[in-house]
């Protein structure tokens, strides 16, 4: 932003007539031509015989003759000379440019006189008792050998004000001092730095009720103990640990937010605050298992730190579903149910396990073409034996049903149906038989391959290299 309003601030004006050449600087609202108003514009047009740069410093002209669009031989218009202009401030390199324009015989002579930014020679942060001196003169973006800027110093001052504000340093002050380098062109940059006393912490400020919290509750959980020096980022952290105690306590939308902090100067005391929303009170009621097998299943809310809210809870109750599927309670029946007052939102979850059941027989129904040991390599489910325990999940039986349909496209049968598995009990007790049934549909292969448009390799060639082959089933 810095360059940018010096690029656009800048009016680069060449005044010529009769021959003249005359270069000044000014400082409109909005950009102006490169050529005063009040002068003829006459050497618009013409062909530039010559470029040279003039200034303060040395010029490295093999970079920066590259940056403009005034080489000699090109025609010199208006837009050559704002680009050419714009390119040069981008380098960071100038503080000031100003165009000189001059007729000569071959069309016009042109230079380019310059005030160069001064580079810093050496920087350094000055004052005593400077905490974590090292992060805070990492945090100027500027260091030796940069160009010093105008509002630099400014930056960086508010910069180390912040950083040492989070550091409990309310009453810090900054001054820049900018010296002349060991040439022309440089500068030596000192920031005094007064860190000033630190402030210690004050309690708590609350905006919004902590309901029936008991701050004294508040303050144990808190790291930013009261009467300890001030620190923002453990006070920030401590936005979580009021959360998670709220949570704890029953209050599972309870949220907690650090809103900064109000500084006492005559004091020294520096209280956070911090905005809370406790809302109802979550109860949990559990039917047919533990209160703890819920709360702390995975893809529990409650184990997860997230608001236990009705879609939470719906995905908890499938997850909870493949859970003891898994463990071989192929029918259980996991119900939720929702009851909301003003103050206290009750959730239920009831769980009928029922018996362990084991998959005893998988079979395949309708298809022709393929043979039962192609369909059994590419389902999970599987029949209790040596290897396998036999668990029935509804979830794996949907991921096989999917897997059918994949090897079926594969193999030709692009109208292949596979619809849902049918589950019945198997000849022995708490035994299942899951069969899959299958339409195949007609089989299509592919008749013949043709290559059109291929010049540069022979269609022979390309042919070897592709997986469609003639004769082969028709995979999408």
């Amino acid at each position: 932003m810095r360059i940018a309003r010096r690029i656009t601030g800048a009016a680069l004006v060449a005044a010529l007539s009769g021959g003249t050449s005359l270069a000044q600087t000014a400082a409109p609202a909005q950009p102006t031509s490169p050529f005063s108003p009040s002068s003829p514009t006459v050497l618009y047009g013409r062909p530039i015989s010559r470029l040279t740069f003039r200034g303060d410093a040395p010029a490295d002209e093999a970079i920066l003759r590259p940056l403009t669009e005034l080489r000699a031989g090109q025609v010199l218009t208006e837009s050559s000379v704002r680009t050419s202009m714009r390119n040069l401030f981008a380098t960071r390199r100038f503080s000031d440019l100003t165009l000189e324009a001059t007729p000569t015989l071959e069309g016009v002579s042109l230079a380019i006189v310059f005030s160069s930014v001064p580079r810093i020679a050496s920087l350094k942060m000055l004052g005593d008792r400077i905490p974590e001196r090292g992060r805070l003169r990492d945090s100027i973006r500027v260091d030796a050998g940069d160009p010093w800027l105008a509002d630099e110093g400014q930056v960086a001052e508010v910069t180390l004000k912040r950083l040492l504000k989070e550091r409990g340093y309310f009453d810090a002050t900054v001054e820049t001092r900018v010296e002349a380098g060991p040439d022309e062109t440089s500068v030596d940059v000192r920031f005094q730095v007064v860190p000033g006393p630190r402030a210690l912490t004050a309690p708590p400020i609350w905006k919004g009720s902590i309901g029936t919290m008991d701050p004294a509750r508040l303050a144990k959980t808190a790291r930013m103990k009261t009467g300890r020096p001030y620190r923002e980022a453990r006070a920030r952290e401590d936005a979580d640990r009021f959360a998670a105690l709220f949570h704890k306590k029953g209050y599972a939308r309870a949220e907690v937010r650090f809103d900064g902090d109000l500084y006492d100067p005559k004091s020294r005391r520096a209280a956070p605050q911090y905005i809370v929303f406790v809302g109802p009170l979550v109860v949990l009621v559990v039917e047919g298992a533990s209160d703890s097998d819920v709360r702390k299943h995975p893809d529990s809310p409650w184990s997860r730190g997230e608001p236990p809210d009705e879609d939470a809870i719906r995905r908890l109750a499938d997850s909870l579903k493949r859970s003891y599927q898994e463990k071989g309670y192929a029918r259980v029946r996991v119900e939720t149910s929702f009851a909301t007052s003003e103050s206290k939102d009750t959730i239920t979850v009831k769980i009928d396990r029922g018996e362990r059941w084991t998959v005893g027989h998988v079979d395949f129904s309708g298809m022709h073409d393929l043979t039962v040991s192609q369909l059994e390599s590419v389902v999970q489910t599987q029949p209790r034996g040596f290897l396998e325990v036999g668990r029935l999940v509804d979830k794996r039986l949907e991921d096989d049903r999917n897997a059918l349909a994949g090897l079926y496209s594969s193999q030709g049968f692009t109208d292949a149906r596979l619809r849902k598995a049918v589950v019945r009990d198997g000849a022995q007790s708490f035994t299942l038989d899951v069969t899959f049934p299958v339409e195949e549909g007609p089989r299509l292969f592919v008749s013949r391959l043709s290559i059109e448009g291929a010049k540069a390799i022979p269609a022979a060639e390309l042919e070897g290299s592709l997986g469609v082959k003639p004769g082969q089933p028709y995979d999408p």
